[in-house]
């Protein structure tokens, strides 16, 4: 078998089977997914920065960790560092893949966040979509992307002063 270190060196869409959610159809006690131990293995290495994957091997391992998490109806742990090492690496290249990620159930949407995402690559990736926006034919998307990586930055760049008051000040 194929150590971990090499397949990382090696990575190819050939590959993403052995990464990929394997899925025996059940749940609770009874779900399986052949591949998770070694995707495991490989997410860590990753997250941990033992090895620098490709972004398609980060993309490819987020996605299954969210099919994971639909079936297993929570969110894995990996998740939110899986999302922000993509993000951080391919920035706005697979953004599709984030949404796509994130989008998979209420708990992937809870648990995919951007809070450990640089704000320079938070902006470098609204800075993308924007060049996107003026290419796609379909905005909506796009439109909704800068939204949400919008509320990343930091507040004093798109607050007045009214919306800093403190929180219980709203209601006098």
């Amino acid at each position: 078998m194929q150590s971990i270190e090499d397949f990382i060196k090696n990575y190819s869409p050939s590959d993403l089977e052995k990464i990929s959610f394997a899925w025996n159809g059940k749940h609770a006690e009874e779900l399986e997914d052949a591949n998770y131990d070694f995707r495991n293995d490989v997410a860590k290495k990753l997250i941990d920065k033992e090895m620098l994957g490709s972004s398609e091997l980060v993309r490819d391992i987020l996605l299954a960790e969210a099919y994971l998490s639909k079936e297993i109806w929570g969110a894995t742990g990996a998740l939110t560092d899986l999302g922000t090492l993509l993000l951080s690496q391919s920035k706005a290249k697979y953004v599709d893949s984030f949404f796509e990620a994130k989008g998979q159930s209420f708990d992937t949407e809870c648990g995919l966040t951007c809070y450990d995402v640089p704000v320079d690559i938070i902006r470098e990736i609204i800075e993308e979509l924007n060049l996107r926006l003026a290419s796609e034919s379909d905005k909506r998307n796009v439109e909704y992307y800068i939204g949400y990586f919008s509320e990343y930055l930091p507040r004093q760049l798109h607050e007045t002063k009214e919306d800093q008051k403190p929180w219980w000040k709203f209601w006098q």
